[in-house]
């Protein structure tokens, strides 16, 4: 198997005497080996382009650090317990970063259940130049229908106590209120100036939303690029197994889990954090109606 340290040396070199900024990946991992190999070697064939990786292995027991010390000796390999979840280990591998780049370097938080286009660092420096220091977020289309956007960016209505999807676009930037962690980018000045990611009271699902909420507030204004393109595995999202069937144990689940994106406790934190406070009361009580009935309706 191919080892990928010295195409990221020279990367780095090339970014180093073009004077342009860094990206630094920040990838959490978990007993996923396979679909880590594969996230990485799309980021090791863009072209042209400056970039570190920073992998958090959070207690895999499937051979992941082996595969990562073997293949992608250029990977810093930050490793954890198996309790530092999404929220945790991202923040181990954003901390290792803001240590070592420069204050003109980006970030770019990506799970590993996904394949970057061959151009997206491109696309993401293009918009960059274009548009100076705002938060971008990737265009995810479905990895095995390459033609389909699975989500077209989205806006939150508070009042309406939901998330607008906006109209699908081809290309170019459009507005969003929030993105998610798969894929999205941060100038270095965003984690100085507003902290890391809420690990204490958000550990996996929701400190996205969370943290991108609190960027827009600070200032940063905050786009999907539907340029910078990736390739989501849909089925290995976190609600698709709680939906599998109906049942009360089920809906428990659906409910409590913490690997679970409707997990209430959560859910109600992220609202309470974030909601205008005149519209908590009833934005928390229709999103609540909408999460138990979004069980019986997707399976």
């Amino acid at each position: 198997m191919a080892a990928y340290g010295p195409l990221a040396t020279s990367l780095t070199h090339l970014n180093t005497v073009n004077k342009n900024p860094t990206f630094w990946f920040a990838i959490p991992v978990h007993n996923r080996v396979e679909f880590t190999r594969e996230c990485l070697k799309s980021i090791y064939r863009q072209d042209d382009m400056g970039f570190q990786v920073v992998v958090c292995d959070d207690g895999s027991t499937d051979g992941t650090a082996d595969m990562l010390t073997n293949e992608f000796p250029a990977v810093h390999v930050l490793t954890g317990d198996g309790n530092l979840w999404w929220t945790g280990a991202t923040n181990a591998c954003i901390n290792f970063i803001l240590n070592r780049a420069s204050a003109k370097d980006m970030v770019i938080t990506l799970n590993d259940d996904l394949i970057i286009a061959d151009d997206y660092l491109v696309q993401l420096q293009r918009a960059f130049e274009q548009h100076g220091e705002i938060i971008q977020t990737s265009a995810p289309y479905d990895i095995n229908d390459r033609e389909r956007l699975v989500d077209s960016g989205r806006r939150m209505d508070w009042w309406l106590a939901k998330e607008v999807l906006l109209p699908k676009a081809q290309s170019g930037l459009a507005s969003v209120t929030h993105a998610p962690g798969r894929g999205t980018i941060f100038p270095i000045a965003v984690f100085e100036k507003i902290g890391l990611f809420d690990f204490e009271n958000l550990p996996h699902y929701a400190a996205d939303y969370d943290f991108t909420h609190r960027a827009r507030r600070a200032g940063y204004p905050l786009y999907i690029n539907y340029d910078a393109k990736l390739y989501s595995h849909i089925d290995a999202t976190g609600s698709t197994k709680y939906r599998a069937t109906r049942s009360f144990a089920g809906l428990f689940s659906y409910l409590t889990d913490i690997k679970s994106p409707a997990c209430l406790k959560y859910r109600w934190i992220f609202n309470k954090q974030n909601c205008p406070w005149y519209l908590l009361p009833s934005f928390t009580l229709l999103d609540t109606i909408r999460v138990i009935g979004s069980y019986y309706r997707r399976r």
